[in-house]
């Protein structure tokens, strides 16, 4: 990867501008990454849009400008315009939004790959704010949402003693509850393609395998966030449709590219 490009939306007091600058940036900085990180907003007041840019990579960034094109476009509300956050997006980039169902964006941008967490429910639940805050800071909670999708995205991870040390120099209180949440928002993201409430699923998207290419080596299994791969006595393995929320983990930490991730509008195999 030489380097990758993250549009941010959200509403002030929601806590974007700490995330992207005292969390995200320092964390990919500890990481070995060249990183550029800045805000833009207008009044400093909450419920004004804010907008977010970060760029990272292997080799020095010599770009000083806004990002037109991201790879990437994190949404922390539903109530910014979406034709505003998308906008030059290209087709097939990501697209990580705070919502406690996004299927319907699915429908309405089939050319994005889309993964969703209700985040609001995180932070509510680890006492970082109020359920009628209607700007309710969701920052931790969408940051480890963030660096999960890096991990099925982009094969970038960031440890765990890494994401405290960070955490622990950029907060000031509730330090324990923040990082539970980094930690939830990780294991929350699901693909918005995945399982419905019924049980059915889309059938743009889906995973396949592990076919013959598979060494029954189990690193499928042991990264698996919703232990949704089970593994036999006689070493056959099963991918329990389920509790698979499509994040694509096992796909990326396969070292035989042994299972297949379905991430198109045919249903085919990408």
């Amino acid at each position: 990867m030489h380097r990758y490009s993250v549009r941010f939306h959200g509403l002030g007091g929601q806590g974007l501008k700490s995330m992207l600058q005292e969390m995200v940036a320092p964390l990919l900085m500890r990481m070995g990454f060249s990183v550029q990180a800045f805000p833009f907003f207008g009044g400093e007041r909450r419920g004004a849009a804010v907008i977010g840019y970060l760029r990272f990579g292997t080799k020095p960034i010599t770009t000083h400008s806004f990002i037109e094109e991201p790879d990437m476009v994190v949404l922390f509300d539903e109530r910014i315009a979406m034709e505003h956050a998308v906008h030059n997006l290209r087709p097939g980039s990501i697209l990580l939004v705070n919502s406690p169902d996004a299927r319907h964006l699915v429908e309405h941008y089939p050319q994005f790959t889309i993964f969703s967490l209700n985040a609001r429910a995180i932070s509510i639940k680890n006492t970082i704010g109020q359920n009628d805050d209607p700007f309710l800071v969701i920052n931790t909670a969408m940051a480890g949402a963030f660096l999960r999708v890096l991990e099925i995205v982009a094969n970038v991870y960031a440890h765990d003693h890494d994401i405290t040390a960070v955490l622990e120099g950029s907060l000031s209180k509730k330090i324990a509850e923040n990082t539970m949440a980094v930690h939830e928002g990780k294991d929350a993201v699901m693909n918005a393609s995945g399982p419905r409430p019924d049980g059915s699923t889309d059938p743009r998207f889906g995973i396949t395998g592990p076919n013959d290419r598979c060494t029954k080596c189990r690193l499928c299994h042991l990264f698996c966030p919703k232990r949704a791969i089970d593994v036999s006595a006689d070493d056959v393995y099963t991918i329990a449709g389920d509790r698979c929320n499509y994040c694509g983990i096992c796909v990326a930490v396969c070292p035989r590219d042994a299972l297949t991730l379905f991430t198109n509008t045919t249903g085919e195999t990408s």
